[in-house]
């Protein structure tokens, strides 16, 4: 399974719980910046808590949260 593959599943998910639109676009858009930081294509099982800190650190330097 890719990253990708693994948001697709999620964001489906969250439709049916019925979860709102505002909930949905902020999943969007806070999955959306990982997604295009580790890449489409990356196994998720690969995420390691040095990525994950190193994502946190450029958000940071993007005045991003």
């Amino acid at each position: 399974m890719t990253l990708q593959n693994a948001y697709e599943e999620f964001m489906l998910e969250q439709q049916v719980r019925g979860n709102s639109a505002k909930t949905q676009e902020y999943y969007k858009g806070a999955l959306g910046k990982f997604l295009a930081y580790a890449g489409p294509d990356f196994d998720p099982a690969a995420v390691t808590l040095k990525m994950l800190r190193n994502y946190a650190a450029q958000m940071r330097k993007g005045n991003l949260s």
